[in-house]
C-alpha cells in the first residue's frame, strides 16, 4: 500500500514537472509572437534573432556527445543553424554589459539622459567552430564568440543544470560590490567579489 502511494505521488509529480515546464514555453512562445507583432522595424528583427539565437544554443547545451571520448567538436558540422548565425545585433551577454550602472549620459549631475546600460556593448559578430567539451559529469560545451570588437569571449554552454539559481547569485554579489564601492577603505584596497555572467535559457539550461 505505502510503494503504491509513493508511486502514484512521483508519477504525479513528474506530471506536474512536465506540464508546468510545457506551460511556461507555451506563454514564452506567444510573449515572443506577441512582442514581434508589436514592435516594429530593427526592434522586431532583433527580438527574433534573439529568440532563434536562445532556440540554437539550448540545441548546444541539450545535445549528447556520444560516449565521452569526444575532446572537442565543430560547430559548422554538429550545430550549422547557429554557426551562420553571423552580424547578430545581440549583445555579448558579459557582465559589465548587463549590469545597470546609475551612471547619466551628461556631464554635470542630473544632465543629459539616463543611461543604465553601456552604450558600446560589444554584439554578436561570428562563432568560432572548435567546440572544447569540458570532461565533468555534465560534460558542458565551450563556445567561443566573436565580438564586433574583435575580441573572443568563451562561453559555457551547460545542459541539466537550473541555472536561476547562479543567477541570483551574481546579482547578490554585483550588490555586495556596489557596497564595497562605498567605502573609502574598500577602494583603497581594491576589494571586489569577481562575478561573471550567467544567462539562463530555461528551467533546465
Amino acid at each position: 500500500m505505502t510503494r503504491t502511494r509513493t508511486r502514484t505521488r512521483t508519477r504525479t509529480r513528474t506530471r506536474t514537472r512536465t506540464r508546468t515546464r510545457a506551460q511556461a514555453r507555451a506563454r514564452a512562445r506567444t510573449l515572443t509572437r506577441t512582442l514581434t507583432l508589436t514592435l516594429r522595424g530593427d526592434a522586431a528583427d532583433i527580438l527574433g534573432a534573439g529568440s532563434q539565437l536562445v532556440a540554437q544554443l539550448k540545441r548546444v547545451c541539450n545535445d549528447p556527445v556520444g560516449d565521452g571520448k569526444e575532446t572537442s567538436l565543430s560547430m559548422r558540422q554538429r550545430w550549422g543553424a547557429l554557426f551562420r548565425m553571423t552580424g547578430l545585433r545581440v549583445v555579448v551577454p558579459l557582465h559589465a554589459s548587463l549590469t545597470v550602472s546609475d551612471g547619466s549620459g551628461g556631464g554635470a549631475e542630473g544632465d543629459g539622459p539616463l543611461r543604465p546600460f553601456a552604450q558600446d556593448a560589444p554584439t554578436i559578430d561570428r562563432w568560432e567552430d572548435g567546440v572544447d567539451i569540458v570532461r565533468s559529469l555534465q560534460r558542458p560545451k565551450k563556445v567561443v564568440i566573436r565580438g564586433d570588437d574583435g575580441v573572443r569571449y568563451v562561453f559555457l554552454c551547460k545542459p541539466k543544470d537550473d541555472l536561476r539559481k547562479d543567477a541570483r547569485m551574481m546579482e547578490f554579489m554585483t550588490a555586495v560590490n556596489r557596497l564595497l564601492l562605498k567605502s573609502p577603505n574598500c577602494r583603497r584596497r581594491r576589494l571586489a567579489v569577481q562575478c561573471y555572467a550567467v544567462t539562463p535559457l530555461d528551467q533546465e539550461c
